[in-house]
């Protein structure tokens, strides 16, 4: 594998790679003579040492920085644009989690029960809560017990529509749809009728059920005796 020309020289003192290391990442404003000072503690100092501007130039570290820059700008870079695709991807899937959470919650409207919630039992002039058929159950939205002005118990059970959500349903399921969609439905199903005649699937499907679907046979005098009568 081919080194990095920011990578420590086979000639190159460790010394000096490790004060190349300090210019290196200082990042792309970085100054030698400011490198020096920060690295060797001399915020005074007017210049480099001389041992360092030979190593500067020895050992080309402006140009060895700036590859360093180059290849950390593309990491930076690679590592942005899988962000942006996992940041995508993961909204995407929200999106399709929250489009099944909603059909599931319409599902749930259009089928829950208030037995799933609740019961009662032996409360006068209401059915058991058990006893109540699931299409009756699956239609109540509510059923409060209250006392009038006399004390005298009364029973308030509403019934919710739930024609909405079972539009929604059904349009999903294509069950049904506009007009044009059911005249589209019912040319599909002729179609269908016709190609189950034409294969024998439809005089097969009639012979299991015990139905005769034979035409009559009639002789040509028959015919053409009909004929005549007419």
């Amino acid at each position: 594998m081919t080194k990095k020309i920011y990578e420590q020289w086979p000639e190159e003192p460790s010394r000096a790679f490790a004060m190349f290391c300090r210019y290196r990442d200082a990042g792309p404003s970085r100054e030698l003579r400011a490198v020096y000072r920060q690295a060797t503690g001399k915020p005074e100092a007017s210049q480099a040492s001389g041992c360092w501007r030979k190593w500067y130039t020895q050992y080309r570290w402006k140009e060895r920085a700036l590859a360093y820059d180059a290849d950390l700008d593309r990491a930076r870079q690679a590592a942005a644009t899988q962000a942006v695709a996992k940041v995508a991807a993961e909204h995407a899937e929200k999106r399709e989690i929250t489009a099944q959470r909603v059909l599931e919650e319409t599902a749930n409207i259009a089928f829950g029960k208030i037995t799933d919630v609740m019961h009662w039992k032996d409360v006068p002039g209401l059915i058991d809560s058990d006893k109540l058929p699931p299409e009756v159950a699956a239609a109540i939205e509510s059923v409060e017990i209250v006392r009038d002005e006399d004390g005298k118990v009364k029973h308030r059970v509403k019934f919710h529509s739930k024609m909405p959500a079972i539009t929604k349903l059904g349009e999903n399921q294509k069950l049904w749809g506009s007009k044009d969609n059911n005249q589209t439905i019912q040319a599909n199903l002729f179609q269908i009728f016709l190609d189950a005649a034409k294969s024998g699937e439809l005089l097969e499907s009639a012979r299991r059920r015990g139905i005769d679907l034979t035409p009559p046979k009639v002789t040509l005098e028959e015919v053409i005796g009909v004929g005549k009568e007419g």
